[in-house]
């Protein structure tokens, strides 16, 4: 690959400073403010590592260990199909497809929307649903997430037929509402060891790329990126991460990215460099209101808390 002698030391140092602003506030608990970077103080960025975002934590703190599949799956899907966790709570917190009314859980969220509660998350787009929006998106939510408590049992069969992520993929697309991106997100969930359906190796094997990715691979590349160069280009980027990270200056303070990690942190990249350019941004961030309630991240895995499974021991 041809890359961009400015944009990719660039990334690795965007990569690097927006972790470091986690461990400065949830590891270390440091007060603000936790960068010099005066974008990374005034705008939201999902962290670096998915794992650790407070979507994540939110659902993962709601699934039992060693849950049914059959349960742990359609929970996963619930939390993701609105990504607010008030909206999954209200709908009764952990579910099973054989307790699943949709008439029930429509009137139920409808009641709420109608009061003016915040139904679906605005962190990011729930895509793939279609149905308009307000009460025609949650209709079709509803709709989608009975056809997934009536055919769970045949998607997870398939899923156990799959022999790589690229496959357990297209199984999950199948499911309505399910495009691409919110496919590989449910994907990804079902990779984690608290939900553990898929083997946690696939992160690391292949990683669908959004819009936003793909416009942070350009932005690493001296020419507009194709289609194919994509795994490739996600494969180098992994596979040169010391070397990039030594030759950009940048110490980063967790474990080395896989396949998924980069693609979050390219889809936020391209954000990063979009509000140094234009100066806009869809959310923005204050470190003065940011909450003190850090229990969350109480359980998160040693490999973000030890440092000797750090990239940079710290």
């Amino acid at each position: 690959m041809d890359w961009h002698p400015e944009h990719v030391p660039q990334f690795w140092r965007f990569v690097a400073e927006r972790h470091a602003v986690f461990v400065r506030r949830i590891i270390r608990l440091e007060p603000p403010p936790w960068s010099e970077d005066q974008v990374l103080r005034s705008v939201a960025f999902t962290n670096i590592y998915r794992e650790l975002d407070r979507g994540t934590r939110e659902l993962l703190r709601r699934l039992p260990e060693q849950g049914k599949p059959e349960n742990q799956l359609f929970n996963v899907a619930a939390f993701r199909s609105f990504g607010w966790p008030a909206t999954y709570d209200a709908l009764g917190g952990y579910l099973t497809p054989e307790s699943w009314s949709s008439k029930r859980m429509f009137h139920r969220l409808e009641a709420l929307r109608a009061q003016g509660v915040k139904i679906f998350t605005g962190a990011y787009m729930i895509t793939g649903h279609g149905g308009g929006g307000g009460g025609g998106k949650l209709r079709t939510i509803i709709t989608n997430l009975t056809w997934l408590a009536e055919h769970v049992s045949r998607v997870l069969d398939e899923l156990a037929d799959a022999t790589n992520p690229v496959q357990a993929h297209r199984v999950l697309m199948q499911v309505p509402g399910w495009a691409g991106f919110n496919a590989f997100e449910i994907m990804i969930d079902c990779c984690y060891p608290e939900v553990d359906i898929l083997p946690s190796s696939w992160l690391d094997e292949w990683a669908f790329c959004g819009p936003g990715a793909i416009r942070g691979l350009d932005l690493l590349l001296e020419r507009r990126i194709r289609l194919p160069q994509v795994q490739p280009a996600l494969m180098e980027l992994r596979d040169s991460q010391y070397d990039q990270l030594a030759a950009a200056g940048a110490t980063l303070l967790g474990p080395p990215l896989t396949l998924e990690n980069l693609e979050q942190a390219l889809c936020e990249y391209q954000k990063y460099v979009r509000f140094k350019e234009f100066g806009r941004a869809k959310r923005t961030y204050d470190p003065a209101k940011a909450s003190t309630d850090l229990r969350l991240w109480d359980t998160i895995p040693q490999r973000f808390r030890n440092p000797k499974y750090w990239v940079h021991k710290g």
